[in-house]
């Protein structure tokens, strides 16, 4: 998946098919428990729906995802 990323032109987060690809690795980070990996992803995923603004609602489900995973209850 992090080949497929650096297909991508540069600026990324004008591509929505690269928000599914950063959601994909997301994921995958949060399976893996490594939280700082994920965070990373999250990031790229907002980047991106900051610049298109298609998965608002998405983008809001997996930022409470990633408050759950780190145990912040409350913010998730």
């Amino acid at each position: 998946m992090l080949e497929a990323w650096n297909l991508y032109p540069n600026p990324k987060n004008q591509w929505n098919e690269a928000y599914s690809l950063a959601k994909e690795i997301f994921d995958a980070f949060l399976i893996d428990g490594n939280i700082i990996e994920a965070k990373k992803w999250l990031n790229e995923m907002i980047d991106n729906n900051n610049s298109l603004h298609l998965m608002d609602f998405d983008l809001s489900f997996n930022i409470g995802k990633y408050h759950f995973e780190t145990g912040d209850f409350e913010k998730a």
